[in-house]
């Protein structure tokens, strides 16, 4: 999974960007379920489309329809510079299974040491 667009840093009213991502393919219940590892994820599929919504605390969050290839990430301003290559990360590691999710858990432990 990649990443085809992305338009970058529009500064929110509450501190974060936000960053609209276009995806090559579209998010699956077995994406999020994988990105469910790095954090707080709410599927909401008893509604007319179903949603979705992903926190994780010091890194970003994001929400989006299930089945759709547009994402809405957002990050923390001072956190931008620190997680700027985390998603691509997490996208490229999708298919290595728990290796993935280490080298993952990883990263996300090096941005906390920083």
């Amino acid at each position: 999974m990649k990443i085809k667009l992305s338009r970058k840093h529009v500064v929110c009213s509450d501190g974060s960007t936000k960053d609209e991502l276009l995806l090559d393919e579209p998010v699956t219940r077995e994406f999020l379920d994988y990105l469910g590892n790095f954090g707080d994820m709410t599927i909401r599929e008893n509604l007319k489309v179903p949603a979705y919504f992903f926190y994780s605390e010091g890194y970003l969050s994001m929400k989006g329809v299930l089945d759709d290839d547009y994402v809405e990430m957002r990050r923390q301003l001072k956190f931008v510079e620190k997680t700027e290559g985390l998603f691509g990360l997490i996208l490229s590691s999708y298919t290595e299974g728990s290796s993935g999710v280490q080298k993952v858990k990883d990263e996300m432990q090096r941005i906390a040491e920083d």
